[in-house]
Parts: C-alpha cells; sequence; structure tokens
C-alpha cells in the first residue's frame, strides 16, 4: 500500500494597534474616533511525501509560502440627540486592506527538484473602502422605527501575476420596526441590504496537499450583496432570562463559492444569484 505523508509548519506573526476617542462636541452632539492597525506575516512550509510499498520515496512536493497582511481603519462617529424621540447617527470609516502572497513550490522524483509554476500565486491585492451611513432610531411610545442609508466605495488594484484595478459601489439602505406588545415582549421586522467583504486570499492561488489540489486565484470576484428580512419574537423572564426567535429570508446576488475547473484545480468564482431561509 502506498504511504502519504503531509506535514505543515509555519509561524504567525501579528501586531495590532489601535486607540479610540471619545467627547462631547455640545451638550447634543457626541463624537468618536477609532483607529485600527493589524499586520500580520505568516512564512509556511508544507511537504508531501509519496512513499511506495518498498518503502521508496516517489515523490517529496515542497511549498514555501509567504503571506503579509495589513488592514489599517479609521473611523468618525457622530451621536446627536437635540431632537426629541430620535437619536441620530453618522458614520464615517475608510479601510486599507493589503495581501502579499509569494510561492515557491518544487517537485522532486529522484532526479531533485524541479520548480513547478502555480499560476496566479505571486501577487499582491490591496483595498481602499469608503463608507458612509446616516442613521436614526425614532421612537414612538410602543413602536420605535430604525431606518437609514449606507453608501460603500471600493478600489481593489492586483500586482504580480494578475494585473488590474476595478472599482466598486453599493447603496445600503436599513429599516426595522420594534413594537412592544406587551410586558417583556417584542415583536421586530427587519428589511436591509449587507454587502460582504472579500477574503483577499481567494484572489492568490495556493495549494492543498490534503486534497491533492490546486486552488486557483481569481482576480475578477466581486463581493456578494444580499437583501436580509427578518422577523423576530423575545420574551424576557426576569433579569436574565430571555426566548428568542426569528424567522429569516435572504436573496443573494453573486453567491460566492468554489469552482472546481478539472479533477485537481478550483477556483473561488461568483456563482450568480441564490436565496437563503430559516429560522433562529
Amino acid at each position: 500500500v502506498r504511504q502519504e505523508f503531509i506535514e505543515d509548519e509555519l509561524v504567525i506573526k501579528g501586531v495590532e494597534v489601535g486607540t479610540d476617542v471619545v467627547r462631547n462636541l455640545n451638550e447634543d452632539l457626541l463624537g468618536k474616533a477609532i483607529f485600527l492597525l493589524y499586520m500580520e506575516k505568516i512564512p509556511k512550509t508544507s511537504t508531501r511525501r509519496l512513499v511506495n510499498t518498498s518503502g521508496i520515496e516517489t515523490l517529496l512536493r515542497i511549498a514555501d509560502t509567504d503571506t503579509d497582511t495589513t488592514e489599517g481603519i479609521a473611523r468618525l462617529e457622530f451621536n446627536w440627540s437635540g431632537m426629541e424621540g430620535h437619536a441620530i447617527q453618522l458614520n464615517m470609516e475608510s479601510a486599507y486592506n493589503e495581501v502579499d502572497g509569494s510561492l515557491l513550490q518544487t517537485d522532486n522524483r529522484g532526479t531533485g527538484p524541479i520548480v513547478v509554476n502555480v499560476p496566479g500565486a505571486n501577487s499582491r491585492v490591496d483595498e481602499v473602502r469608503w463608507d458612509l451611513q446616516l442613521k436614526d432610531n425614532w421612537s414612538l411610545g410602543s413602536l420605535e422605527f430604525d431606518y437609514g442609508l449606507g453608501a460603500e466605495f471600493s478600489t481593489i488594484s492586483q500586482t504580480g501575476d494578475s494585473e488590474q484595478e476595478r472599482s466598486f459601489r453599493f447603496l445600503k439602505p436599513m429599516a426595522s420596526v420594534i413594537w412592544s406588545v406587551g410586558q417583556g415582549q417584542r415583536l421586530r421586522f427587519t428589511l436591509e441590504r449587507e454587502v460582504a467583504q472579500l477574503n483577499f486570499n481567494d484572489f492568490i492561488s495556493a495549494t492543498v496537499f490534503e486534497d491533492d489540489d490546486i486552488v486557483l486565484g481569481n482576480p475578477d470576484l466581486h463581493p456578494d450583496a444580499t437583501w436580509v428580512t427578518s422577523l423576530g419574537y423575545e420574551k424576557r423572564y426576569g433579569k436574565i432570562g430571555v426566548f428568542k426567535v426569528t424567522a429569516y429570508h435572504h436573496w443573494i446576488d453573486d453567491v460566492l463559492d468554489l469552482l472546481p475547473l478539472t479533477a485537481t484545480n478550483a477556483v473561488p468564482g461568483n456563482i450568480g444569484n441564490g436565496r437563503r431561509w430559516g429560522v433562529d
């Protein structure tokens, strides 16, 4: 029986720095500033060995991967309570994300190591994203309304094995109605649009020795956007007891999934529209 040995060796080095400042700008206006920076470096060596029934090594495959990740976020929040029954909030956020990946893979079948070209494995992806949102919480006795409008703008650039730049724009409305129907009981209906954040590792090709597979990167990925509806009921008991049930339905544009290309190659991709529903 042929034997197969797979080993992974990696070291994760990371640093995170963050701060936030809160200040009353006047009697009715509260301001908050948030900053976060995260940097991570992951050098990884993966080894796959095949040994035949005679105990002779027939394949030694080595993949040396370096993945550097940088994430930075700056956010401003303003909360205004100068109108009776209303709590108005304005959020402004800027984010920078970068993933820089490299891969050197070799195969040795007894005649010395040979470099294996994995297309799309040596590449850098970076994104600049802006997010704005204005929302209001309006209380009317037993009724409470949360509503608002957001906008997201982003530019994704890729260099290295793949070279391109693309821009995206999304509107993100949201609204919910909360009805306090009795002592400790509430009904909530929500409708909003959510936009997913892409995993930039999906833009860069990688090897998966456990599946004897190559997962190719896809530089043409774009975020999926989802219309979310939900109807929930909540009942509280005493100080800490709570019962909640929520039914939901999602309409998803541009579902993200993994697409098989051949028996040993797959690629992340957008596969069209989909729906998701259930109960929590």
